[in-house]
């Protein structure tokens, strides 16, 4: 009986595909063949033909009667079901004709090849049925469409946004980088959340609905760059920084909140910063164009780099203009005294700029120079239609002589060499004010260009050694570097000069007339015996040492001189009652541990002198003398905290003048028959002194090398005293050695003492003549002296002697300790 086939039909053999099936035989695991829309469970069990025909039906074999279906089973199947017909050579059999004893069937032939046979069916063979009736494939599940755009609750990846069409949704930035696709604001708008990443969106926003800038993570920032005519409202919210590099001009406004951030260098529509929010124009320093500007108590973020300043340019009006202003110095430089820095400019608007318009707030500006010397003010040009500001000087003349003043160190040197920064800041406002003059190549980090420099007057390394004065953070710091930018050594080395002088005067003018005997500072003209010797030619070598201290006053610097003088000369009488001399000398002079800068000066000093002696009468000594001294000398300072670092030397000249004239009595204290005579000498004197500064310029200081021009130091002293001596105390029997004590007192007073002409050179920094010329004064001894001198001559043998002496004096700034020796010959 020959069952009917099942109802479906194939027309022609279909694409199938096979899965293992969850249903088992007692063969094999069943087989799944998906054909035609239904899913088959195939397996395999053993039948002898003849004795199971009425399983061979179309509802166990769907293929019956049909050899291609059978065929396609057998090949789908292949040899998932195994081979286990033939010993292995076989698969399961698709019977597909059945006659009394013998069957077709379709076979997967090992390994891999559909043949077909006849069986005859009186042995058992392997035969493939279905394990279950066939099941229809259900159908798949429908996808939906695409949403139309980026809809609320349904973020869009900026890296792989599944729209470029806001309508109402948040794009989230979701990894930091260029952005070149364009976008379309629907009527719903959209949301740019930038989510902690720093992203620059290269493409275009167009359309006309509202867009919102947000940011859920932390830092991160959004850069439009491209000219965006979208026409809906802009807002920048909490956490939200955009740069705005191209334009959003068409936007029918911008609000900042609190919290978010503009700024860039491209146009803006009309702009409204609320309480918190803030406009920071530039991606360093630059300009952003608004329309129209409200200042609803947010804040202006402005970087400052010497002449460059961020700005905001508003071609409509400024309404509210209120909040707050913070200034912060940008990439290693900062604001500079006496510069206006225009940040908002209005041509067109009504005034709206106050001189108390907004609350200042400098921002990492450590200048000590600009804390203590300016006060930081706004509206400084006084047009009411920009918003301004300006570190100006306390003082109303220079920031740095005012931070000085401010620190109680505002002595004449330091103020004068405080003026000459001060007149390159003034000079650099001119010059470079509102960014003028911005050719030219940069100078560091200091916002100016070399041009700029040039044209205030300056070079490119003053200016940098200026930028390094005024990046000083500690008064302490400021001040130092000034008292060592100081030519103070050099005027004071002119007290030291002519001490110097009057040191070889005294020395010289002690011994004069005296080589035959012994003498010191007001001479006794020991007469032993009366008799003269018959040469009148005397050959005489001395010298002395002096050890001062000065102290500084008035802002003037102490320090420590030091003063050698030797000579070797020759004295003769011409006649009676004259003695003339003439002395070469050779010495040094030395300025060192200066109070306020570590500096020195040294010279090396060479002379020449000529005096002459006149004794009217055996008691009167009248004395006179003139000389010349040429000073070669080094000077060395360094600069504290700028600069190069090494130290500043310089190569001096000066000439020394000496014209001097005393007089002394001689009183006899002892009768003409006494062994050992005392006599006491009252002494007057009156001396001039000139040293004469040679102009020099320094090297070695780059930049800050002065240029000292030459001057001439001058002294006036007169003198009075008195000297108490005795006779030569005889310390043999034959008077061929004897000592010579004495003992002098004087009082000095130098008529130029306090003349600050005197003291004082003429100095200006040769790398900057914007600076102009300065005047600094030098510590000298003061006007008064009082000096104490003892000595004690020896003579050791008839035509020679030595003696040896030492001085003390104290004058009015400071005091002196002196020793000298000499040796004198006859012959």
């Amino acid at each position: 009986m020959r069952l009917p086939i099942l109802p479906f039909c194939i027309s022609s053999i279909g694409a199938a595909s096979i899965v293992l099936g969850p249903w088992a035989s007692a063969k094999a695991n069943p087989v799944t063949v998906t054909l035609d829309g239904f899913n088959y469970s195939i397996t395999s069990t053993t039948l002898i033909y003849i004795d199971s025909r009425d399983q061979f039906n179309a509802t166990t074999m769907p293929w019956l009667n049909n050899s291609d279906l059978a065929k396609t089973f057998a090949t789908e199947v292949g040899g998932e079901l195994g081979y286990p017909n033939r010993s292995g050579r076989y698969g399961p059999y698709f019977s597909w004709s059945n006659a009394s004893f013998f069957t077709r069937a379709w076979v997967f032939e090992s390994p891999d090849t559909p043949i077909r046979l006849n069986l005859r069916g009186f042995f058992p063979e392997v035969y493939a049925i279905l394990s279950v009736p066939p099941t229809p494939v259900p159908p798949p599940t429908p996808v939906p469409p695409p949403p139309s755009g980026i809809i609320p609750g349904g973020n869009a990846s900026a890296s792989n946004p599944y729209s470029t069409t806001f309508a109402g949704g948040t794009l989230v930035v979701d990894a930091s980088g260029p952005y070149a696709t364009d976008y379309t604001l629907g009527e719903a708008g959209g949301t740019v959340d930038t989510n902690g990443n720093i992203a620059s969106f290269n493409g275009v926003f167009s359309g006309s609905g509202p867009f919102g800038f947000t940011n859920t993570g932390v830092g991160g920032g959004i850069n439009l760059s491209a000219d965006n005519p979208y026409r809906g409202f802009t807002t920048i919210n909490n956490g939200a920084v955009v740069l705005i590099n191209g334009s959003i001009a068409s936007s029918a406004g911008l609000l900042v909140q609190s919290g978010g951030t503009v700024g860039g260098n491209g146009f803006l529509p009309f702009t409204t910063i609320n309480p918190g929010g803030s406009i920071a124009p530039g991606n360093s320093i630059g300009t952003l164009t608004a329309a129209a500007l409200n200042l609803n108590g947010g804040t202006i973020r402005a970087e400052i780099q010497g002449p460059q300043v961020d700005r905001i340019n508003v071609t409509g009006a400024v309404g509210t203009f209120s909040g707050t202003a913070t200034l912060t110095g940008f990439g290693g430089g900062g604001p500079w005294p006496g510069l206006s820095y225009t940040i908002v400019a209005a041509p067109n608007s009504p005034d709206f700029a106050t001189p108390g318009s907004l609350m200042l707030q400098p921002v990492s500006v450590p200048s000590a120079l600009l804390n203590l010397g300016t006060t930081l003010i706004q509206e400084a040009d006084g047009n009411p239609r920009t918003f301004d500001v300006r570190w100006q000087p306390r003082n109303g003349q220079g920031a740095t002589t005012s931070a000085l003043q401010l620190l109680g160190q505002g002595g004449v040197n330091q103020l004068a060499t405080a003026g000459a920064f001060d007149r390159v800041f003034q000079s650099l406002a001119i010059g470079a004010g509102g960014n003028a003059n911005n050719t030219g190549a940069p100078i560091g980090t200091t916002g100016f260009t070399t041009d700029q420099a040039a044209a205030s007057g300056v070079s490119a390394d003053f200016l940098g050694a200026t930028a390094a004065l005024l990046g000083l953070t500690s008064g302490s710091q400021l001040s130092a570097a000034i008292d060592s930018l100081s030519p103070e050594p050099y005027a004071a080395f002119q007290s030291v000069g002519l001490e110097t002088l009057k040191r070889q005067r005294k020395l010289l003018m002690a011994q004069a007339g005296s080589c035959r005997a012994t003498g010191w500072v007001v001479r006794a003209e020991a007469l032993a015996s009366g008799k003269r010797s018959p040469s009148p030619w005397c050959v005489f070598a001395l010298a002395a040492n002096g050890s001062s201290t000065i102290d500084g006053g008035g802002g003037l610097s102490g320090y420590r001189s030091g003063v050698f003088s030797s000579f070797i000369g020759v004295e003769v009488r011409p006649g009676p009652g004259w003695t003339v001399g003439l002395a070469y000398g050779r010495g040094t002079s030395s300025l060192n541990n200066m109070a306020l800068t570590n500096a020195s000066v040294t010279a090396g000093v060479n002379s020449m002198s000529f005096y002459g002696v006149y004794q009217p009468t055996d008691r009167w000594n009248v004395r006179g003398l003139v000389g010349y001294a040429n000073f070669k000398g080094n000077g060395s300072r360094l600069v504290a905290f700028i600069g190069n670092g090494s130290a500043i030397d310089a190569a001096t000249n000066a000439n020394g003048y000496n014209v001097a004239i005393n007089a002394d009595y001689r009183i006899d204290l002892t009768g003409p028959t006494a062994r050992t005579p005392v006599t006491v000498k009252p002494l007057l004197g009156l001396a001039w002194g000139g040293y004469q500064q040679l102009s020099f310029g320094e090297l070695d200081g780059g930049p800050l090398n002065l240029q000292v021009q030459g001057h001439t130091a001058n002294s006036l002293v007169g003198t009075v005293g008195l000297e108490l001596a005795t006779g030569p105390i005889p310390l043999n029997r034959s008077n061929t050695t004897a000592i010579t004590p004495r003992l002098a007192v004087a009082y000095q007073v130098d008529a130029l003492g306090n003349d600050a002409a005197s003291r004082s050179i003429t100095s200006s920094f040769s790398s900057a003549p914007a600076a102009g010329t300065f005047i600094t004064q030098g510590q000298n001894r003061g006007v008064n002296a009082f000096v104490v001198d003892g000595g004690v001559d020896l003579k050791v043998a008839e035509n020679a002697s030595v003696y040896a002496g030492i001085g003390y004096e104290v004058f009015s700034n400071g005091s002196q300790f002196t020793y000298s020796g000499g040796v004198k010959v006859k012959f």
